[in-house]
C-alpha cells in the first residue's frame, strides 16, 4: 500500500508530536529525580546566595516575633495605660511665673531684710502653704529655718530670732550675718532666693 503525500505529512506530524511528548516526559522525570539542592537558586555552586537568603529569613522572623511579643506584653500588662502623662495638666490657679511640680520653678515674690527681720512678699495668686524660709542654708545642709504660710498678695515679716538650726539653736542677728535667704516648698524644687552682698 502506497502512502499518499497527505498520509506521509500526517505521520510526520504525529511522530514530531510524540517526540515532543517524550521530551517533556523525560524533562519532568529529571526534575522529579533531582533534589532541592540541585535547584539553580539553592545550588551548592552558589552557596553564598542561599546562606544570605536563610540569614535574611531568620532576621525577619526574629524581628516579627519580637514585635508581636512586645505587643502582647503591652496588651496583657496594660503598661500603656499606666504611663503618666507627658506634661502635668495646667491648673487655673497658677500664673505664668509659678509652675507645677516636678519642673523647677521660681516663686513670684520678693525678700526684704533689715537688721533683725526678714520680710517675704508673695506676689503670686496662690498661698504658699508650709513654706520653709532658710537663712544661710546650702544644698548639703540647711541653715536656720522657719516654716510659715504666706498668703497670696501679702507680705509677712518674721523676726530672725524665730529661726532655728538642726541643733535647736536660735539665729542671733547680732553675731551672724545673713548671707543667703531661701523660701522653698517640700524638696526645694520651687523656690525664691536672695543673697546679701554686704
Amino acid at each position: 500500500m502506497a502512502l499518499t503525500s497527505e498520509d506521509k505529512k500526517r505521520l510526520e506530524e504525529e511522530e514530531a508530536y510524540r517526540a515532543k511528548v517524550r521530551e517533556e516526559e523525560k524533562y519532568r522525570h529529571e526534575l522529579r529525580s533531582k533534589s532541592v539542592l540541585d535547584h539553580p537558586r539553592v545550588s551548592p555552586t552558589n552557596p553564598s546566595r542561599s546562606r544570605l537568603l536563610i540569614r535574611v529569613a531568620k532576621i525577619v522572623g526574629i524581628l516579627l516575633f519580637t514585635f508581636f511579643l512586645f505587643g502582647f506584653i503591652v496588651q496583657v500588662t496594660g503598661i500603656d495605660k499606666k504611663l503618666p502623662p507627658l506634661a502635668p495638666e495646667p491648673t487655673s490657679t497658677l500664673t505664668p511665673t509659678e509652675t507645677p511640680y516636678p519642673t523647677p520653678c521660681r516663686l513670684n515674690g520678693s525678700i526684704g531684710l533689715n537688721d533683725t527681720q526678714v520680710s517675704i512678699t508673695n506676689n503670686g495668686m496662690t498661698d504658699w502653704t508650709q513654706a520653709t524660709i532658710d537663712i544661710n542654708g546650702s544644698i548639703i545642709v540647711s541653715g536656720y529655718t522657719y516654716s510659715a504660710t504666706i498668703p497670696a498678695g501679702q507680705k509677712v515679716t518674721i523676726g530672725m530670732m524665730n529661726f532655728v538650726n538642726s541643733k535647736g539653736e536660735r539665729y542671733n542677728p547680732f553675731s551672724n550675718v545673713p548671707r543667703k535667704i531661701t523660701v522653698y516648698f517640700g524638696d526645694g524644687s520651687c523656690k525664691l532666693e536672695a543673697e546679701n552682698n554686704n
